[in-house]
């Protein structure tokens, strides 16, 4: 704006510089519009984190609180325990007969592109969902924090887990953060 005023001491027209600066006004509240909303989403997402993080630990509690309390405030702790964790999971998956049901569908599609040519891939696949393990059920959260669990719980005990996967990024110090996000993946078997 100031080299706005420096043309019209220059002696520069009145019209040209008057419409200059009626540009440069217009963009500079655009920019301060902008500027309002990049500041608002980054205080919801300051929000939501800091919601992500005390839910975590609420979760925790209540969970402990759950075990040990007496019949009539098992609703209100339930209660409790799935809102907040309606604030930490992103993504539920749940697989009751594991990935056999998608594999079918897959070969079904597979089978009608190539007709009846004899193809590698589908034969792979069929000798793939004949395996039991593709019959086994399971579960997978994705949470807000990008990680993500996959469980099998085991068949005899659903309260207990065959494995588990684990997928997300590690807590980092500020000199970890400037190199990159860290991430790691997991299996985990019931010793662990």
């Amino acid at each position: 704006m100031e080299k706005t005023y420096e043309l019209l001491n220059a002696g520069a027209s009145t019209d040209f510089v008057a419409g200059k600066l009626k540009a440069l006004t217009i963009r500079q509240s655009t920019l301060r519009d902008r500027q309002a909303a990049k500041e608002a989403e980054q205080q919801e997402f300051n929000a939501r984190d800091s919601r992500f993080y005390s839910s975590r630990e609420d979760i925790k509690n209540l969970v402990r609180q759950l075990q040990q309390s007496a019949s009539d405030e098992i609703y209100r702790l339930r209660a409790q325990i799935a809102s907040r964790l309606k604030v930490l999971v992103e993504t539920l998956l749940i697989a009751p007969q594991g990935a056999l049901p998608k594999m079918k569908r897959t070969i079904d599609e597979l089978q009608k592109i190539i007709e009846d040519k004899p193809d590698e891939v589908l034969e792979y696949m069929r000798r793939l969902a004949a395996h039991p393990e593709q019959s086994r059920r399971y579960f997978a959260i994705g949470f807000r924090d990008a990680a993500v669990r996959v469980v099998f719980p085991a068949y005899d005990d659903p309260l207990k887990f065959d494995h588990q996967v684990l997928a997300g990024s590690l807590p980092m110090s500020d000199e970890e953060q400037e190199l990159g996000r860290i991430s790691f993946i997991d299996e985990l078997s019931p010793e662990n």
